[in-house]
C-alpha cells in the first residue's frame, strides 16, 4: 500500500526550482555554479559543508557535482530546502 507524503507548499517550491529536467550534467553544473556563488569553496571542504547543511551524505553531493548523477527526490527535496 502507497502511503501520501505530506509535501509544504515551500517544499514543492524549493524542489520546483532545481532543474531536474534537464539531463543530469546540467544539474551538476548548475548545483556547482549556486554553490560557488554562494561561496563554498568546492575543493576545500564546501561539498562537506553544504553536505551537512543540507542534511544529505557528502558522497551524493559529489556524485551531483562531479559524475553528473540525479539523486533520489528525497535528497533533491533537501537540497532545495538548504538553497532556499
Amino acid at each position: 500500500m502507497l502511503s501520501r507524503l505530506s509535501i509544504s507548499p515551500e517544499e514543492i517550491n524549493a524542489v520546483s526550482s532545481l532543474p531536474v529536467g534537464k539531463t543530469p550534467g546540467q544539474l551538476g553544473v548548475w548545483l556547482r555554479e549556486e554553490l560557488t556563488g554562494r561561496g563554498y569553496d568546492l575543493q576545500r571542504g564546501g561539498q562537506s559543508q553544504f553536505a551537512r547543511e543540507s542534511d544529505v551524505h557528502v558522497s551524493v553531493i559529489s556524485r551531483v557535482l562531479n559524475e553528473g548523477r540525479v539523486p533520489e527526490m528525497d535528497a533533491l527535496r533537501r537540497i532545495g530546502r538548504a538553497l532556499g
